[in-house]
């Protein structure tokens, strides 16, 4: 399962958000990560996030999920941000359009 993390960045009408294979969360926050629906395996995008609303997501979490086997890929504001603090650069591809 793709786990897309969303808030402004992507309309809701967006073909990305209605595809079978993902689902779609609020703007990621702290403890999000740490969510039952997460499954070892699965691949994590953290598109947008929380700042100033509520405790935003660490870069710590990040890790503890790679460590699981989570694929985690950072886009946009929150991702972006994240994977620069992380320094955990990995591969780079497209999770809907190969079909995963």
């Amino acid at each position: 399962m793709n786990h897309l993390y969303v808030g402004p960045t992507l309309r809701p009408r967006e073909p990305v958000l209605r595809h079978p294979r993902v689902r779609v969360h609020r703007p990621a926050r702290h403890g999000d990560l740490f969510a039952s629906s997460i499954a070892d395996g699965d691949l994590i995008v953290p598109i947008d996030g929380v700042f100033h609303q509520s405790p935003a997501l660490r870069h710590k979490e990040i890790l503890v999920a790679l460590r699981r086997g989570i694929e985690v890929l950072g886009a946009a504001s929150t991702g972006a941000l994240r994977a620069a603090t992380c320094g955990c650069c990995r591969r780079t591809r497209t999770p809907i359009a190969d079909g995963t």
